[in-house]
């Protein structure tokens, strides 16, 4: 490929020549189908990596700009248009093939997607970025159902392909030979295709650090490579190398992108550059995957950096407008890996190579990104943020009065029982910590081999309310053996430390992939590997014993406040307003589900202001949209007569059974309604904390 030191790279048969002694290198964060909340860390610390090696940039945060874009006047009535012409094309025809079929009903469902709050999306997006507006619970919970709403919809028509699944591979390579249009086209033909032409970009670098962004990558590099036709791109991230054989071992994948890189980028991106130029083989570019005519070349050498070499990302080239905070925050990781490494439900690639950045470098990082670049809130994006590493930064940051508000993951190890730490943590700017708190029973936990104390979490949670930290804990239910007692209990633990655990960050059920130990070693958590007709591998008990975690899901799922802390408003809420963060919780919006109390009889509960019923397609009942969720529900006659019978106004749910048309399982469809998000009372609990016990 490479003849010495001065010769020009041939890829696939074409020649790149660099226009300049530096490459101009456009850097892609492709759309991840999360709504724009705050710049991912590979953007700017990438563009800081690249400027040290005197490289010129360009940053694009295709996900968030493209929302941005649907925000012009026009564009979002536009996309509404074309949902309504392509349902109406296909409800026309009697003819259509099994796939048409499929995808007429999928439309059909994005029907009770609300349209009225769909146009309010515009009004939402300001008053995210208002303070005033940002700090009021109400208005916050409002313009987020709003924008979220948006997002799902306008996401809808855009295909999500996981690695996991068995049909991945097929799935994506006949989806990128189609010419579908979805709601990235317009931004891409109008905003970014223009902006790189401009630029004359000699490389285009992709950072995907989830799965679903392989799609969207591979789909915007067949873009790029239709406008620019000779220009290189490369793909890296989690996304690409927990999937590297998968992804990067088919060489269909080099169909639309040159490289991969598996591992860190830090230095093989700035290394792809000087290969590139001519200045390095290829072969030395760690971590790199090409194609040679018709065969897939591995990496010969990889390269874990030391992580003090790397330079402060460099934030100033983001264009903090496309984000719905009103402050500048940014996610930013201080290790690779996880220094605990032993839970059997995470990826294996938490378990390798374990390495920090020094405390000193951290620091010295969190300064400039504060004073110099004025980002003054951070996501410490760790798979666990060590301990020493907080401890340390935090007491430096006391003693210089740095203005700066934090949070991080972490785990419920020893040291946060240690009211002096805990204290340190406090006056050093952080205002919540994210604990893997997974289940609340101790044999689950043992399973999982998390190394959570029941007992230990008590005077954890103790200590962080003494000293204003809020706390966000993770957990999931449908790990192997668990019961379905077992996963309520883990709900139930909740309920009863209200005042101490603050935002439940429900994840879902137990996810099964290749990359988790229990799928290598099934016969030793009880299980068997089975994978079902939608390509996905499932858990089944040896024992024959399972049970239906989908109402229990929905349940919780409605009530997570995961989207509170993933979109930054905890920690802002944390740092700002502390006394409101109760007001956020998802459980005191949509209320207890059916299992708690009060009963659902002495409940006094209303239809949510925040659903959407639209008429079933073949008239027997309709299709319900749960603003909170973004779920839609198929419900039959009856449910929607008990909607409509309750009216607009708070009635006392008990009244209902004493209608004469009341159904005999009034109770069981009140209880489905109800956790599915379509009914809303208050919850006692948090109310009461609210006034009563306020974070700090």
């Amino acid at each position: 490929m490479l003849e010495g030191s001065g010769a020009v790279p041939y890829i696939g048969g074409r020649r790149f020549i660099s226009k300049g002694p530096i490459l101009r290198v456009a850097l892609i964060y492709p759309p991840d189908f999360n709504r724009p909340t705050m710049v991912f860390g590979a953007l700017p610390l990438f563009n800081a990596c690249l400027k040290a090696r005197g490289h010129a940039t360009l940053l694009a945060d295709a996900g968030a700009e493209a929302f941005s874009y649907a925000l012009r006047p026009g564009v979002l009535e536009s996309y509404l248009a074309f949902f309504d012409g392509a349902v109406e094309s296909l409800e026309a025809r009697d003819d259509l093939t099994d796939a048409e079929r499929a995808e007429r009903d999928g439309l059909r469902r994005l029907r009770a997607y609300p349209r009225e709050l769909i146009l309010e999306c515009r009004d939402a997006a300001r008053k995210l970025r208002d303070p005033e507006c940002f700090y009021d619970p109400e208005t916050y919970r409002r313009a987020d159902r709003v924008i979220r709403t948006t997002h799902a919809f306008l996401n809808s028509f855009t295909p999500q392909f996981d690695p996991r699944n068995q049909t991945f591979s097929e799935d994506l390579y006949a989806h990128l030979t189609t010419s579908s249009r979805d709601a990235y086209f317009e931004y891409y033909e109008n905003d970014l295709l223009s902006r790189l032409e401009d630029f004359r970009p000699d490389l285009v670098a992709m950072s995907c650090p989830f799965s679903p962004q392989v799609g969207t990558g591979l789909d915007l590099s067949r873009r790029l490579k239709g406008r620019f036709p000779g220009l290189p791109v490369v793909m890296g991230g989690t996304g690409v190398s927990d999937a590297a054989d998968l992804v990067l071992g088919d060489p269909r994948f080099y169909d639309y992108a040159d490289f991969g890189i598996v591992g860190d980028g830090e230095e093989a991106l700035p290394d792809l550059c000087d290969a590139l130029e001519g200045r390095l083989p290829l072969d030395q570019v760690p971590g790199l995957w090409r194609r040679d005519g018709d065969t897939v070349v591995q990496p010969r050498t990889f390269k874990n950096v030391d992580l003090d070499e790397s330079p402060t990302p460099d934030y100033t080239d983001v264009d903090f407008s496309h984000y719905m905070l009103p402050e500048k925050a940014g996610l930013y990781t201080t290790s690779r890996g996880c220094y605990y490494g032993k839970c059997t439900f995470c990826p294996e690639s938490f378990r390798l190579s374990f390495r920090m950045r020094s405390a000193e470098r951290v620091f010295d990082d969190v300064k400039d990104l504060v004073e110099r670049q004025g980002v003054k809130y951070l996501h410490f994006f760790d798979p666990l943020t060590p301990p020493a590493t907080l401890a340390r930064v935090s007491r430096w940051v006391a003693e210089q009065g740095i203005d700066f508000h934090w949070y991080a993951e972490v785990k419920f190890d020893h040291i946060y029982t240690r009211r002096d730490f805990v204290e340190t943590l406090s006056k050093g700017g952080c205002r919540q910590l994210q604990f893997g708190f997974e289940s609340g029973v101790q044999r689950v936990l043992d399973r999982m081999k998390k190394g959570n104390k029941l007992d230990r979490i008590e005077v954890i949670l103790r200590n962080l309310d003494e000293y204003g930290i809020s706390m966000a804990g993770t957990w999931f239910v449908g790990f192997p053996t668990e019961t379905e007692e077992e996963a309520r209990e883990s709900w139930r633990f909740w309920r009863r430390h209200p005042d101490t655990m603050h935002l439940s960050l429900y994840t879902g059920t137990f996810s099964l992939g290749p990359e988790v130990p229990v799928y290598h070693n099934p016969e030793d958590y009880g299980v068997e590997i089975v994978y079902g007709d939608d390509g996905y591998a499932r858990c089944v008990p040896l024992d024959g014993e399972d049970w239906d975690k989908e109402p229990l899901h929905t349940a919780l799922h409605v009530r997570s406040d995961i989207e509170v802390t993933i979109c930054g408003a905890g920690l802002l809420y944390a740092a700002h307003a502390p006394e409101k963060l109760y007001a956020l919780r998802n459980v005191n919006m949509v209320g207890p589900t059916s299992m708690d109390d009060p009963p659902l009889e002495e409940r006094r509960a209303w239809v949510s202001k925040e659903i959407h019923l639209e008429p079933a397609p073949d008239g027997s009942g309709v299709l319900g949209y749960v603003a909170e969720s973004l779920r839609t529900f198929e419900l039959d006659a009856t449910d929607r007569d008990i909607l409509l019978a309750m009216g607009d106004e708070p009635v006392l749910l008990g009244d209902l059974f004493q209608h004469p048309q009341a159904p005999s399982d009034l109770r069981e469809r009140l209880a489905r309604l109800v956790d599915r998000g379509f009914i809303e009372s208050r919850d006692p609990v948090s109310e009461a904390l609210a006034t009563t016990h306020p974070v700090a």
